[in-house]
């Protein structure tokens, strides 16, 4: 891990979830198809699952997402 200076960030719900503190990102590359994307993750305690935040959408441009089929198409079909 990583020093960073987000020290928590704001859910949906408009309640704070804290980071590691000065220790609370990582760096690594996600596969998402064939496609390798290099993503800085927070590291936080309150959960062991992932959450994608809209700065990381936004960086992919065009993309489909099939929520009943848990799966992301990206403009250039992969």
């Amino acid at each position: 891990m990583y020093e960073h200076q987000t020290k928590s960030v704001k859910l949906v719900n408009n309640e704070d979830m804290l980071t590691e503190g000065t220790e609370g990102v990582t760096y690594v590359t996600l596969r998402v198809g064939s496609r390798n994307i290099d993503s800085k993750i927070l590291i936080t305690p309150d959960m062991t699952g992932l959450i994608i935040g809209v700065d990381w959408l936004r960086k992919q441009e065009h993309f489909v997402w099939d929520f009943d089929n848990h799966r992301i198409k990206f403009s250039d079909g992969g």
